[in-house]
């Protein structure tokens, strides 16, 4: 009897029963298993690589591929159920459906390479590295969605939804690698000799993490497809914190397990789950409309100027721009960046605005839209500032200031001595603000003195604030470890700010942040120490700018070697996934034990 009262949680099908009278039917058999694919996949991958892409020797490994990914489709097509269920068996089983299209598409794509190599034969050096690149990624792919048809794949994509952290990371890892995949099609570069895997998924995870940190001169080296893709990967990594991976669940109609649904409670700020929906659609309002603003002041400063080619380039370059800034990644399709536009107050102020309202989270946003709705509905209404909001924009307005004065009295004589004296203030507010996990710089930051590139270091791996665009061990807790030191110079027992106690929870959060942070940083710079060759500050530079997803750099990005492409792809991973998985799991409430030990004392200093 047990066992006929838990049974209902789980479809009779799922559970290996019939199915009930009147219910779906059961699933079909597979027309293909995996058990004898993987040897012939690897046979193929070999022929592939043994091959010359100008012979006509690689029609067979190509036929074979296509094959296999035509012999996939109509596997799941058969499996697939009819009618309405469709629908439903594509929500539910999405990621595969999503490999399945990956594998076709790369099929398509990759039987275009070998008619340009047959109708070709003489370019041999550009299509040959085009060609073995595809063949890598197909039969990666063609692997994954080999796996996905496990018992074990299937568990593992059911039990994500139970564990938020783990959502964040897997969404990552999946939209970076489809947007890999995009950015290999021929039509995304303007030349099949420009198909490069890493350079790809370097590009990718930089602009999924909203990084900006690039390998390659992005307006030059893919096309107005590839813009596009780039474009769709920051937009994609700015709203994913919560909104593209933790929430997606939410948004489809699905109940969340409870603890995961406790735990956005409180990251959201929201008593209930439809209080949470409410809070993502508000995002996405304030995104659009954001962005749009920007967009259009852009558009038409640089249409007043006459800057940019055309009319519908200058249109999307203003978007992309504008998108770029307010998601905090720092992607630019000019070749120096915004040098071009250091005298420009209208483009650099713009940009540096949506740089600022992108960083400072939403939960302030939100928090200061309420403040002007209520005080202009009416006046004598009392609404205060949040804690959380005075936190963080008292810390954001300090380390700008900060951050202003320093760069303009070390960089007067050096890279802002071209400009004139309003265009270095002007200049040393946006290599404030930039920092701050943006990444668009108006001078040339490898030119920059030692000491301003140890400013910019502190400030890029202080960061954004909580739940932004942005990345670094976050402005909050940058002012939790200054309020706890300065409690504990003037001897306070409790951490203070604004007549509130900061909890003692908060205060270990913050502190392993850090550390976690640290420990990161450091052993990525030993790892880029051993395998590049460069200077000890323009590495340190280098790290802090991938963890931070800042996006500066020295120059030093581009002659990184493939392990070193690795590393910075790890650590720009990491940075933006791990500060947020570690805030999910931080939110939980902690386990006490069974019993406690007894005080004792240690000596500190």
């Amino acid at each position: 009897m047990r066992e006929r009262s838990s049974s209902p949680k789980e479809p009779p099908e799922r559970a290996g029963g019939p199915p009930p009278s009147g219910g779906p039917p059961a699933e079909r058999p597979a027309l293909i298993t995996s058990g004898w694919l993987l040897p012939l996949m690897v046979g193929g991958l070999v022929a592939d690589l043994f091959f010359s892409p100008n012979r006509y020797a690689i029609l067979a490994p190509g036929v074979t591929g296509t094959l296999f990914a035509l012999a996939f489709a109509a596997d799941w097509w058969w499996r697939a159920p009819a009618g309405r269920r469709f629908i439903r068996h594509v929500r539910d089983n999405w990621f595969d459906a999503l490999l399945l299209g990956c594998v076709l598409l790369l099929a398509g794509e990759r039987a275009w390479i070998i008619w340009l190599g047959l109708r070709d034969p003489g370019d041999d050096l550009s299509l040959d590295a085009a060609y073995r690149t595809y063949a890598v990624i197909f039969y990666v792919a063609l692997m994954l969605k080999t796996f996905t048809g496990t018992s074990k794949a299937r568990n593992f994509l059911h039990s994500l939804g139970r564990s938020p952290s783990a959502m964040t990371a897997f969404t990552f890892g999946v939209v970076i690698l489809l947007g890999s995949f995009l950015l290999c099609l021929p039509q995304a570069v303007p030349s099949v000799g420009n198909i490069s895997f890493i350079d790809a998924l370097f590009i990718s995870t930089s602009a999924t993490c909203v990084t900006g940190l690039s390998t390659v001169d992005i307006g030059t080296w893919y096309t107005r497809f590839g813009h596009v893709v780039i474009l769709l990967l920051v937009q994609a990594g700015g709203l994913g914190i919560i909104t593209m991976s933790v929430l997606v669940p939410v948004l489809a109609g699905r109940r969340l397990e409870v603890r995961a649904e406790s735990t956005l409670k409180e990251i959201m700020e929201a008593d209930t789950l439809s209080g949470i929906a409410h809070n993502v659609k508000l995002i996405f309002v304030f995104t659009v409309v954001i962005e749009a603003a920007g967009a259009a002041i852009l558009f038409a400063d640089w249409s007043a100027r006459g800057v940019i080619g055309g009319t519908l380039t200058r249109l999307f370059s203003a978007v992309f721009h504008a998108i770029s800034a307010f998601c905090n990644a720092g992607f630019s399709l000019f070749s120096n960046n915004l040098e071009g536009f250091a005298g420009n107050w209208v483009t650099t102020f713009s940009i540096a605005g949506l740089i600022v309202v992108g960083g400072i989270g939403f939960p302030v946003l939100l928090n200061l839209a309420e403040w002007v709705r209520r005080r202009l509905s009416d006046k004598r209404q009392r609404f205060r500032l949040t804690f959380h909001s005075k936190v963080v924009l008292t810390i954001t307005a300090g380390l700008i200031a900060a951050g202003t004065v320093l760069i303009l009295a070390l960089e007067w004589n050096n890279t802002l001595a071209p400009l004139s004296a309003p265009d270095k203030v002007a200049a040393a507010v946006f290599q404030s603000i930039t920092p701050r996990t943006a990444g668009f710089n108006t001078v040339p930051t490898g030119s920059m003195a030692t000491v301003t590139l140890f400013v910019i270091v502190v400030l890029m791996f202080i960061g954004a604030s909580p739940q932004s665009t942005g990345g670094g061990i976050k402005t909050t807790s940058f002012a939790v470890i200054v309020l706890t030191v300065r409690a504990l110079l003037r001897r306070r027992e409790h951490v203070e700010a604004f007549r509130r106690t900061i909890p003692p929870a908060i205060i270990y959060r913050s502190s392993a942040l850090v550390f976690i942070a640290m420990s990161l940083c450091a052993g990525s710079l030993c790892c880029l120490l051993y395998t590049e060759q460069a200077e000890f500050h323009q590495l340190l530079f280098e790290v802090v700018s991938a963890f931070g997803t800042v996006g500066l750099s020295t120059g030093v990005t581009p002659a990184l070697s493939p392990l070193g492409k690795l590393v910075i792809i790890i650590t720009m991973f990491v940075g933006r996934i791990g500060p947020l998985t570690l805030a999910v799991a931080l939110a939980e409430r902690p386990v006490a034990g069974r019993f406690r030990y007894p005080d004792d004392h240690v000596i500190i200093g």
